[in-house]
């Protein structure tokens, strides 16, 4: 924990922090769920005005950086969009660690995080229009980009068999990546936070996590319109399906930590389950089972029924002196 001891030594340390993995970022997006959890880390332990000031600080180093070079000989519409993503996600998760500090309800704070990438869907609709068409567009240009420096490695029909595939599931993706993006990082800082001031209390909180069963009808009347639908209105409800799936696949994921914490079982299991969630060939499967394991559980209560009954815990922020 010598990260998050570091970066709740002072403000400062928590900009330089942020600073660094949001430049990384610009080059590989996933890093950027350190510069959120560090924001979200400090908006959860000391307010939304010293998150705030740790944004713009980290907003003017990556100001900063990308104005010292010039990443257009490199650049791709692919590439950009989520690198603009993974910047775009620090002030959302300024409201995420805001509503987690207010409702300290987890449950509450994934919903909100579904309900930002659904916005981000939404946004592509409204912004780009024929989003099938705009990615069919956007992974032609990397291949022009791959075949000027000589790495391409496919003709032209493997690369419009591959456009073909990819392209209509590209904008769920956006919305499942920004959800990931997003919960990762509020998790991940939930889960700093509990270790420093609170040990244990992150596990207990996670296992505990479900929805309640109105989210779940959502997710009917969404299948419901990709069903009765055809065309770009199918389409559209699909992407916002993938987002909704995510969510209950994380409810999924809790409740199988649940289920091995409270009966003992081997810790083998969960590992199992991460490698097969990470493993592509089986990970759509996992995937599914375990979000259809959390829309269950909405509905019929599966820890209730399996005898497991976690003890209410204390959130990790009441300790803090500086929360109010």
């Amino acid at each position: 924990m010598w990260l998050a001891s570091f970066i709740m030594r002072r403000p400062l340390n928590a900009v330089l922090v942020a600073s660094v993995f949001a430049i990384l970022s610009l080059v590989m997006p996933p890093l950027s769920l350190f510069s959120g959890a560090t924001l979200a880390l400090v908006s959860l332990r000391l307010g939304l005005g010293v998150g705030v000031k740790v944004l713009l600080g980290a907003g003017v180093a990556v100001a900063i950086f990308a104005l010292a070079i010039d990443g257009s000989d490199v650049s791709s519409p692919v590439g950009e969009v989520f690198t603009v993503m993974a910047i775009a996600m620090l002030p959302l998760l300024l409201l995420l660690s805001w509503v987690l500090r207010e409702t300290r309800s987890l449950a509450t704070t994934v919903v909100v995080t579904g309900v930002l990438a659904m916005v981000v869907v939404v946004f592509m609709y409204l912004v780009v229009g024929d989003t099938t068409e705009w990615w069919r567009h956007a992974f032609s240009q990397v291949y022009v980009l791959a075949q000027a420096d000589g790495t391409q490695q496919i003709s032209p029909a493997e690369l419009e068999a591959f456009v073909a595939l990819v392209a209509k599931a590209s904008n769920g993706a956006a919305g499942l990546i920004a959800f990931l993006m997003l919960a990762g990082s509020v998790l991940l800082a939930r889960w700093w936070q509990a270790k420093l001031y609170n040990p244990g209390g992150f596990g207990a909180e996670f296992r505990g996590l479900r929805f309640d069963k109105r989210i779940s009808i959502a997710v009917l009347l969404v299948l419901g319109l990709m069903i009765v639908t055809e065309g770009a209105w199918q389409q559209f409800a699909a992407d916002l399906l993938v987002v909704l799936l995510a969510m209950y696949m994380l409810i999924g994921i809790a409740l199988v930590h649940s289920v091995v914490g409270f009966k003992n079982a081997p810790r083998a299991i969960l590992v199992a389950l991460y490698v097969l969630l990470l493993f592509p060939p089986t990970a759509p499967q996992v995937a599914v089972l375990l979000a259809s394991a959390g829309f269950a559980d909405s509905w019929l209560d599966l820890r209730r029924r399996l005898g497991i009954s976690p003890a209410p815990q204390r959130n990790s922020n009441d300790e803090s002196e500086d929360d109010r």
